[in-house]
């Protein structure tokens, strides 16, 4: 199953009125000068951004709060060390951990002391692990 089947699927599932459109997501990478993965392009693409399963997870959307963009700007302000092929997919409010991917759909975590923790191999895998 995929990320945005197993989204679709949670009974608290809500996401923005339409998707991302190719030229927005193609600006964003280049705006953050990486790549996003194929998952993640495909997910920003059906839904702009989505929640579910207590996860608010960001996209390509105008939203600063919600903004992929803009918060991964304010995380590699707050994480020197963070890799720059690295994009923030989720800020968890409850405990200071950022959630990030990589180009090749790895999920990693960092904590409020910065330490990058890989936690999931994808989206999917991330959603229904944590």
């Amino acid at each position: 199953m995929s990320f945005v089947k197993q989204l679709k699927q949670d009974e608290d599932f809500v996401s923005m009125p339409k998707g991302a459109a190719e030229k927005e997501i193609i600006e964003a990478e280049e705006e953050l000068g990486l790549s996003f993965s194929k998952e993640f392009i495909s997910y920003t693409k059906e839904f702009g951004c989505a929640s579910a399963d207590g996860h608010e997870f960001l996209g390509v959307v105008r939203h600063k709060r919600l903004s992929v963009v803009e918060q991964t700007i304010l995380a590699r302000e707050e994480i020197p060390a963070l890799p720059l092929s690295f994009y923030a997919v989720e800020i968890s409010g409850d405990d200071g951990i950022i959630v990030f991917q990589d180009k090749d759909g790895k999920v990693y975590g960092a904590s409020a002391q910065h330490k990058i923790t890989k936690l999931a191999d994808s989206l999917e895998e991330y959603l229904l692990d944590y």
